[in-house]
């Protein structure tokens, strides 16, 4: 048999198990200690700092710490446990509360056993602890929201009952699980005919509706909505459904929102049809109506004819923006005018302006009223007036130049008058002059008297030309003309005597050619440039250009001209300008800016009877301040530039013979007419009027070589002469003689056979050439 340990052999197994045990206490996570049979400490792990806050060494030296830190509810119940042995002491579990080092009350979990020998005597006690602070504070939570969700629920309930609409929930087929309140009395009812059916099952139908929102968020996910007819109820339903999701997103409920929308739908139904007959109406009126916010002006209603006028919708815009391209409130706004001092809407206000986008005139009817919302508005009506007003400014222009017209006719016919009497006064000078100057060498000291009377007819012939430009058939020799070149040379011209004016030219390169009298356009741009030149004091800048252009009747009609092409005639300066009331009248007879004796008055005057004169017309832009602009229109010719050819220098008088027959009822010119003929070598029969010439021509035709024919005559012109004495011998020479031009009637002359045209006055030099070309035609 083994032999029995010693007891030193004992006692040094029982410390190294005793070690080994310690080992184990020390590193256990739970809270472990001893206690005696005298409840003193006899042991504690490290742990206890975990679970305290307090150190084993702070335990093991105060021997009732471990009841001080007992929760005072529950320190009775804990000394009771710990001292008591009792008859059979035996394992034993409670729950109790610390308050640890830091003051914070903690939940412990308490598990103990009695330690006895193997001869039953009662040892003391073993402990292990656990912290169950936060199991217990989830305990807490769970039970409170246990009670907050029956709360809940309790209250949702209540909610979902008093809610008027159908409130529902499905689930993923259609199956009610339940309705509120509201939905059991729309259905007319009980919860156990609802649930568990399909919702589509309920109005008798054996699939979901063709329009369903709960299908919707079956196929999305997403809510949906729909408003629908539900023809098996004769309701309008508004329909809403949201999805339900569970914890791990999966989509397993759906609740439904039902509303019966059946009286808000008429009603809606009703209105629409009431608006859709407004705006029917509105739409229908041939006038520009809109509505706009009195305070920040927008716009909140437009009819058609406005939005098509206007070429877009412009609601929600600022009126004056949308309408007028302005940046701010106009200064003719209305709208303080459209209410009381008490902000309330008072009358009317009419009033006419042009639009600047449409370029129309509009007879504006502007009224404040109160909006749907309460608020004030300008409601506006606009009645399109531009037929009436163009007819209107027609008038007007009509009458004036009506006005002009009649002055100018007035002064036409004065001028013709004038102009024929003058010319046959210098015909008388010219040729008395004529006559002396061939009865005079060049030597002669009265010879150079002579001839500067000459020069001083030349210049009356000048102004009898102005006076012409009134008259009708004011024009002289008419030739398809280049303007590019005409306006160049009188621009160089023109340049050279007035250099502190800079002239500028642009010119049409294609430009038309226009019939016109070259001098008396060439007095036209003179006049013009002189007018410019006195706007420019201290000089300036004059700009000329050219440019063809086309114009309708309808342009044309107010200056009763022809439509068709043209030719325009621009120039510019940068003068002083000029002030409405001038620009009115710049074009009147004898109308002068310019002080007493420094001018006629009839320089822009026969500018604009010239320009009438040749078909076209002129008109003028101005204002004070920022220099003037005038557009001639001349009508353009189908035919080709005129070239002129360098007339051959004559120097010497041609004398002749043969018998003339001169007519002419001035006397004075019959007089110095038949001594200036017969001084280049001619026998002249004279006649005062067509039907003496007639007489005389049928007398002597036999005899006559040539018939000297004044244009104007009373009674029987020249025309009708020509005509007659035509019938009585159809090969009469026969030299037109007149101071107006060889337009109108004398060119029909000429086209008609006559065989030349002499302009008076005339010298001798031009007159002896001119019988002399007639006289050898044929020959």
């Amino acid at each position: 048999m083994p032999e029995k340990p010693s007891y030193e052999e004992l006692v040094k197994v029982l410390e190294i198990q005793e070690k080994k045990l310690k080992i184990i206490a020390d590193y256990s996570h739970s809270w472990e200690y001893w206690v005696g049979p005298d409840s003193k400490l006899l042991y504690v792990s490290p742990s206890c700092k975990n679970h305290t806050g307090y150190s084993r060494k702070e335990f093991m030296e105060n021997e009732d710490l471990l009841f001080e830190i007992i929760h005072p509810e529950d320190k009775e119940t804990f000394v009771r446990h710990l001292t008591d042995e009792g008859n059979n002491p035996s394992a034993e579990s409670m729950v109790f509360r610390i308050i640890d080092n830091f003051g914070h009350v903690r939940w412990i979990s308490h598990f103990c056993q009695p330690i006895y020998t193997e001869r039953r005597v009662f040892q003391g006690r073993r402990a292990s602890n656990i912290d169950i602070t936060e199991q217990k504070q989830a305990e807490k939570d769970r039970d409170e929201l246990t009670i907050n969700l029956r709360s809940t629920s309790s209250l949702l309930n209540t909610v979902l009952d008093a809610i008027p609409d159908v409130i529902g929930v499905q689930d993923m087929d259609h199956k009610i699980i339940r309705y509120n309140q509201s939905g059991y009395q729309f259905l007319g009812m009980n919860p156990p005919e609802v649930h568990g059916k399909r919702c589509y099952e309920l109005i008798g139908n054996k699939v979901p509706c063709h329009i369903c929102a709960t299908t919707e968020v079956y196929a999305t996910r997403k809510p949906a909505q729909e408003e629908k007819y539900v023809e098996e109820i004769d309701k309008w339903l508004d329909v809403r459904a949201y999805p339900v999701f569970d914890e791990e997103g999966n989509l397993y409920r759906i609740i439904e929102h039902l509303r019966d929308i059946s009286k808000e739908k008429d009603a809606e139904i009703k209105l629409k049809e009431a608006h859709e007959r407004l705006i029917t109406i509105l739409n229908s009126i041939d006038a520009h109506i809109y509505v706009a916010d009195l305070e920040n002006y927008e716009i909140l209603f437009m009819n058609r004819k406005m939005i098509d006028d206007f070429k877009s919708d412009s609601t929600g815009q600022k009126c004056f923006e949308a309408f007028r391209n302005e940046p701010e409130p106009c200064k003719h706004c209305t709208n303080v005018k459209l209410l009381d001092e008490n902000r309330l809407p008072s009358g009317e206000h009419i009033w006419q302006r042009k639009n600047p986008i449409t370029n129309r005139w509009y007879l504006n009817c502007d009224r404040a009223i109160k909006w749907v919302d309460g608020r004030n508005v300008r409601i506006q009506i606009a009645m399109d007036i531009s037929a009436e007003k163009t007819h209107e400014e027609e008038r007007i222009k009509m009458e004036i130049q009506l006005l002009q017209a009649q002055k100018l006719e007035a002064l036409g016919t004065l001028a013709g008058g004038i102009a024929h009497n003058f010319n046959n006064i210098l015909m008388g000078i010219q040729g008395r002059t004529s006559l002396m100057m061939m009865d005079k060498d060049p030597s002669d000291l009265e010879y150079d008297h002579l001839k500067g009377i000459n020069e001083y007819i030349k210049n009356a012939v000048e102004l009898t030309r102005d006076l012409l430009g009134f008259a009708r058939g004011g024009k002289y020799e008419v030739k398809p003309t280049d303007l590019n070149e005409l306006i160049k040379h009188e621009n160089e011209m023109f340049g050279r005597t007035k250099k502190e004016i800079r002239i500028h030219g642009k010119y049409e390169k294609e430009l038309w050619a226009v019939e016109l009298d070259r001098g008396q356009i060439q007095q036209v741009l003179l006049n013009l440039y002189v007018n410019a030149w006195q706007a420019m004091p201290g000089g300036g800048n004059l700009y000329v250009q050219t440019t063809n252009a086309t114009f309708d009747e309808a342009y044309t009609r107010s200056y009763k001209i022809a439509p068709g092409r043209y030719v325009r005639i621009s120039v510019t300066d940068t003068g002083i300008g000029m002030d409405a009331e001038t620009k009115e009248k710049i074009f009147d007879p004898f109308f002068s800016t310019k002080d007493t004796g420094q001018g006629s008055g009839l320089g822009l005057a026969s500018v604009y009877g010239i320009i009438k004169n040749h078909g076209g017309f002129i008109n003028v832009y101005s204002e004070k301040g920022s220099g003037t602009t005038f557009n001639i229109y001349l009508p353009a010719s189908e035919k080709d530039i005129f070239k002129d050819r360098p007339a051959p220098a004559h120097s010497d008088i041609l004398y002749g013979n043969g018998t003339i027959l001169l007519v002419d009822d001035e006397g004075m010119i019959t007089e110095v007419g038949q001594k200036m003929l017969e001084k280049l070598h001619y026998r002249v029969i004279t006649a005062r009027n067509g039907h003496e010439a007639l007489c005389l021509y049928e007398k002597h035709k036999e005899e006559i070589d040539l018939v000297i024919l004044d244009m104007i005559m009373p009674d029987m012109g020249g025309a009708e002469t020509f005509d007659r004495l035509k019938e009585i011998n159809g090969r009469v020479r026969v030299l037109l003689s007149s101071g107006y031009s060889i337009n109108g009637q004398a060119k029909e002359i000429l086209d008609r056979g006559c065989n030349g045209y002499i302009q008076k006055p005339f010298e001798m030099e031009t007159l002896s050439r001119r019988v002399h070309e007639v006289m050898t035609q044929g020959k």
